[in-house]
């Protein structure tokens, strides 16, 4: 799409065409015209400014003016497809105000609006949802089924604890107002189960994007933005191929996808592409906890495809809005290994939306360069229902958490990226992982609600040390497990701090670090237990991070019966490993009757070493005690120790 000059305004602007307009050339059609005088008119600076006219008595044809040198005009004869006329000599012109003026005036000319693109965003919610197994049939005594040409759609029906997706596909008929004919069969039987259906926007949202990449990179600026309405916008069409392309400023080598959005990228060489996708307002939040809909508000990506599984031998990972699946030929810009798309992918606004239990990644950035997610969210399409109302459809609970191990939210870029890949405000619900994040990451609030992981970190193939990461505050409730290192070898390190790990209700692990890879500071609180390893969930590994329990206070350790504070442990039998539970950094003041003749310290039970430390009967002697490290006293007689956290 070219770029399109300003279009400028004067009040009452008339003249008379005293040499030119006569004929009637083919449209767009370039001509140069006189005029008795322009004083009225705007000026025009050809290529940045342009404005319409016309002429009143043979009014069908508008003329762009696209450049002004006194009384000499620059025109471009049947603006906007209309058709040209032979008009009389000395024929008067006045200012016009077109159609495709007052379209440009809604949006400038470097945004791209998916609905100018034939996008319909007519996603339809109902909750009535109604069939039998093995039967191809869905009725909703509610609905108003209109249109047939619908071809996406999902289906979600079971329980709290059961939970299925009876159908993910096309409606092929409206039979009436209150039944359609689905393209396969339901896989489970469904009552009043919610369902989501509408026009395939793939296409439409697709040609935006394209769009919007070569105006970018034809008017030299490389930025342009795709634009988004409050509107439910289905997916069904997926963009499944080894040979991607992006004519004509990214051709000659073949790009493998397979997403409904694929994400456009320079040449490795070239300029940096810089694309937004600008949904509505705030979309960064979960659903409320009563409802026993899908939540659904704002700018929603819907997917109605449900994946096998994943990833695919021929075309990778399945996504919503991706890049490549995989690095092949995209190029490495120079830098040894590095493999990732020249863009900047900026996104603001939008929620994704996949079938429960799907395995979808709902971003997958993996491979791009560059990512900024100021806000917007990853949702099943599952409501959590707390309070059990009558609703068919699966509910989300910490008892029916997704756990296909495929899935992800939000994939960021992956080690050696360009080093720009922040999160503003960012939800993850119903996914079974969250986030995958990598270093050069940064985030102001995220949330992970109904994850099997909540965050991921995302590593090289090759052991190595990579660049840090830094989480201000991090919800993550009824989830499996908080971050996961997924079981590294020793030989990776990844800094990631975290101001506030806010728990509730975490199953299994809050840091499962096996490898001991996480370095940094983790601030951990939860309003269920005192300690990250008193309760059912713990700590596995993360010998190298410095978990600091935000439940507790510095000072003397004591029991406080209202905050749930248990007083610390009995002191251990000698050369016996006792962990510093309280998971802040501690000094222990210790006396044995008959003397301590060693104190060792360290970050396992079995990984202690020797202070030399001793002392005689009933002489005090201390020594410091890591968050979550061990330590063993070997002495004679009674040890009395006093804790003092800091």
């Amino acid at each position: 799409m070219p770029f399109i000059p300003l279009e400028v305004f004067t009040n009452q602007a008339q003249t008379t065409v005293t040499l030119g307009g006569t004929g009637a050339p083919a449209s767009g059609t370039q001509e140069t015209w006189t005029v008795a005088s322009s004083s009225s008119f705007p000026a025009v600076k050809l290529g940045a400014t342009q404005f319409h006219v016309a002429d009143p008595a043979l009014a069908s044809e508008m003329i762009t003016v696209i450049n002004v040198s006194g009384p000499t005009w620059t025109v471009v004869r049947g603006a906007e497809n209309s058709a040209t006329v032979a008009h009389t000599a000395g024929f008067t012109v006045v200012q016009v105000v077109t159609a495709g003026v007052l379209a440009n005036l809604a949006y400038p000319a470097w945004q791209f609006p998916v609905q100018g693109y034939g996008a319909e965003g007519d996603g339809k919610i109902g909750t009535g949802g109604t069939g039998a197994s093995g039967q191809a049939v869905l009725t909703d005594a509610g609905a108003s089924f209109v249109n047939a040409a619908a071809p996406a759609g999902d289906v979600g029906t079971g329980s709290a604890t059961v939970a299925t997706n009876p159908f993910c596909g096309t409606i092929i008929s409206v039979n009436s107002a209150t039944s359609v004919t689905l393209s396969a069969n339901l896989a489970a039987t469904c009552t009043a189960a919610p369902y989501i259906y509408g026009t395939d926007d793939a296409a439409a949202i697709n040609a935006a994007v394209l769009a919007a990449a070569q105006w970018a990179v034809a008017t030299g600026n490389y930025k342009a933005q795709v634009v988004f309405e409050p509107q439910n916008y289905m997916l069904g069409a997926l963009t499944q191929s080894t040979t991607f392309q992006w004519p004509p400023f990214n051709t000659g080598l073949n790009y493998t996808y397979n997403t409904h959005i694929p994400l456009p990228f320079s040449t490795q060489y070239a300029r940096k592409l810089v694309i937004d996708f600008i949904g509505v307002g705030d979309a960064s939040e979960p659903d409320f906890w009563g409802s026993a809909v899908p939540s659904l508000q704002g700018t929603c990506l819907v997917s109605g495809v449900f994946p096998p599984a994943q990833p695919d031998a021929t075309f990778g990972q399945i996504s919503v809005v991706g890049g490549p699946a995989t690095q092949t030929n995209i190029g490495t810009g120079g830098v040894t290994g590095a493999g990732f798309g020249n863009v900047l992918v900026n996104i603001n606004g939008i929620t994704v939306i996949t079938p429960f239990n799907s395995q979808h990644y709902s971003y997958d950035l993996r491979w791009l360069a560059q990512a900024n997610v100021q806000n917007g969210a990853a949702l099943a399409f599952a409501p959590v229902n707390l309070n059990a109302q009558t609703a068919g459809g699966p509910w989300l609970r910490a008892s029916n958490i997704p756990a296909n191990g495929v899935a992800v939210g939000l994939a960021m870029p992956a080690s050696q990226n360009n080093d720009n890949d922040n999160i503003g405000l960012f939800s993850a619900e119903g996914i079974s992982t969250g986030m995958l994040i990598s270093e050069h990451f940064t985030a102001q609030r995220i949330a992970a609600i109904y994850c099997d992981t909540g965050i991921k970190v995302n590593w090289l193939s090759t052991g190595s040390i990579i660049h840090g990461g830094s989480i201000a505050y991090y919800t993550c409730e009824a989830c499996n497990t908080g971050i996961s290192t997924q079981n590294q070898s020793g030989t990776q390190q990844y800094s990631l701090f975290v101001g506030n790990f806010d728990s509730e209700v975490t199953q299994v692990y809050y840091v499962d670090d096996q490898g001991s890879n996480l370095t940094g500071f983790f601030y951990w609180y939860d309003i269920t237990q005192y300690s990250p390893v008193t309760g059912g969930p713990s700590v596995r590994g993360a010998q190298n991070y410095n978990i600091v329990n935000c439940r507790m206070y510095p000072g003397p350790w004591a029991a406080n019966a209202s905050l749930g504070i248990a007083a610390p442990p009995a002191a251990p039998a000698s050369a016996t490993a006792q962990q510093n539970i309280a998971y802040r950094p501690a000094t222990i003041y210790a006396s044995a009757t008959t003397g301590i003749t060693g104190v060792s310290v360290g970050p396992a039970s079995g990984s202690l070493t020797a202070l030399g430390l001793v002392a005689g009967n009933n002489v005090v002697t201390s020594f410091r005690v890591p968050g979550g490290h061990w330590y063993s006293v070997t002495y004679t007689g009674t040890l009395t120790v006093k804790w003092v956290l800091e």
